[in-house]
């Protein structure tokens, strides 16, 4: 039984917790019970050797001290609100999209200067969009707004190539046309089946196979296929950008992605999740609405991480290693690009 009630605790405690606390790699201090007696439990980051100098002492005053590690404690945040600077794992996208996630800073491998990593269905709007469009923080859906939450410019993209020819919903032109439908007919079914008519008429690759082969799309066309749905945008200015991940840290450098590996992310809609990877060199096929799909080929499965809207987020492992991009999901699983192949696309690093 300890000779210390816990009125004595408490005072015991008080008095070495600023010694205790200035060390690095503590994140906290209280009191617990181990074995039904009292204990100093200090909570670590990391548990370290005897001989380091953040070492934890075994005992203060006769009383146990355990330790035990703990991540950084983060405040719950309204990932969906507007942040200057604004950090990865925050609501963002173009104008006309509802919402997804910052997912990191990078720049170009030759050219210095930040860009604001994401999807290309959320800063490009999945190809219908032209380079410089307006890109929020938050995004639309979340209360953003063009005449004050534009955070950036689109900047460029790596093209969707859909199955149906690679410029089905990517034409830029295809958004004049949905606003000019939009505005003069308000019945939404048939302004959904003129836009569907638009598109097909103004997708000379698409209309080549329909004309030759009627209704049904050709096994030929099937054989197009993605590696990364990817994003970069320009910030208006530098100094509303923080490269820091929202609850995570800074990206310490690059992974290789393998079968069970612990994984996290940082995301607008579910915040920081884990997970594990059960899957690689994966080829999926991923719908963009509208009955509009594309194949993706040697991408990571992990478990369920995510839901609508935190596509963009960097996946990372324990070390903050950045191992993917995030861009899809179900219920049971999420989808990632492998994050060498974004990289690669642009010749991009990571900012840190």
């Amino acid at each position: 039984m300890s000779k210390y009630d816990l009125e004595d605790l408490e005072e015991i405690q008080e008095e070495y917790e600023a010694f205790l606390m200035g060390k690095e790699n503590v994140v906290g201090v209280g009191i617990a019970k181990e074995n039904g007696n009292y204990v100093i439990k200090v909570f670590v980051k990391k548990k370290v050797s005897k001989d380091s100098e953040d070492a934890i002492p075994q005992d203060i005053e006769g009383i146990p001290v355990v330790t035990e590690e703990m991540e950084t404690p983060y405040a719950f945040s309204d990932r969906t609100a507007r942040y200057r600077p604004a950090q990865p794992g925050v609501s963002i996208g173009h104008y006309e999209v509802t919402a997804g996630t910052f997912g990191a800073v990078v720049e170009y491998a030759d050219k210095k200067g930040d860009l604001i990593l994401s999807n290309n269905h959320v800063l490009a709007n999945a190809n219908n969009c032209k380079i410089g469009d307006d890109i929020l923080q938050q995004g639309r859906v979340d209360g953003g707004k063009a005449d004050k939450d534009v955070i950036a410019k689109l900047k460029d993209y790596v093209p969707i190539n859909f199955k149906r020819g690679t410029s089905f919903g990517a034409n830029s032109h295809i958004r004049d046309i949905n606003d000019e439908i939009d505005k003069a007919d308000k019945h939404w079914r048939q302004t959904q089946r003129k836009l569907l008519k638009w598109k097909k008429d103004q997708d000379p690759y698409w209309k080549k196979w329909h004309d030759e082969y009627g209704k049904d799309v050709p096994e030929a066309m099937k054989d197009v296929s993605n590696y990364v749905d990817m994003a970069l945008a320009e910030p208006i200015d530098a100094k509303d950008l923080n490269y820091e991940i929202m609850e995570i840290g800074y990206v310490q450098g690059v992974g290789t992605p393998t079968l069970g590996l612990e994984v996290k992310k940082s995301g607008r809609t579910t915040g920081l999740t884990s997970g594990t990877i059960k899957a690689i060199n994966a080829t999926v096929e991923v719908g963009y609405g509208f009955g509009t799909k594309a194949v993706f080929k040697k991408q990571i499965i992990t478990s369920d991480m995510s839901k609508g809207g935190d596509s963009g987020s960097l996946l990372l492992d324990k070390d903050n290693n950045a191992i993917g991009l995030l861009f899809a999901g179900t219920t049971e699983s999420t989808i990632h690009n492998r994050i060498d192949e974004v990289l690669k696309a642009r010749k991009l690093n990571f900012r840190k």
